[in-house]
């Protein structure tokens, strides 16, 4: 962790409980409650719909688990057309019910790294060649020099260049 303030508390050398320590170093009028009581409540809430639909799905999979006597029965009238369809279905609904819980055990992995203070999506990038002046500066990117000389002088058609 990068955060030097909080890199202390993680060391041991201060402890969250002592308020002397923790009292000068976070302030608990900074904290924006709205925001965080949104977010928990955001969250709540799609847990619980995740939550309703994994229950749906495998309410689905029982029911097409008591009922497959029936469709292996047909196998023999239709040569196993019904039973393929009761296959396809039930192998679906398999991976869709559990593709949810995947889905939140990667969410669960990558918290870490989306709340990272390291993480850069190219914002500080746009925002530098935003403050410079100019969105794009051709004679720094070799990537874009390569490119126009591949193509030739005809390729940027923008009055002005060349």
């Amino acid at each position: 962790m990068n955060d030097e303030l909080r890199k202390s508390y993680l060391n041991g050398e201060k402890d969250y409980l002592n308020f002397r320590h923790s009292g000068s170093d976070f302030s608990v009028a900074k904290i924006d409650y709205l925001l965080g009581f949104g977010a928990g409540i955001f969250t709540v809430i799609m847990l619980v719909g995740v939550l309703i639909q994994f229950i749906r799905r495998m309410l689905e999979l029982v029911m097409l688990y008591l009922v497959a006597p029936f469709f292996v029965a047909t196998i023999p009238l239709d040569r196993g057309d019904i039973y393929k369809r009761w296959r396809e279905m039930f192998i679906a609904k398999f991976l869709a019910g559990f593709g949810i819980i995947y889905a939140l055990k990667l969410f669960m992995l990558l918290l870490p790294l989306i709340f990272n203070d390291n993480l850069s999506l190219g914002s500080s990038f746009v925002m530098d060649r935003l403050y410079m002046g100019e969105v794009y500066n051709e004679k720094m990117d070799s990537f874009y020099q390569k490119i126009k000389r591949d193509r030739g002088s005809g390729w940027d058609r923008r009055p002005g260049r060349v």
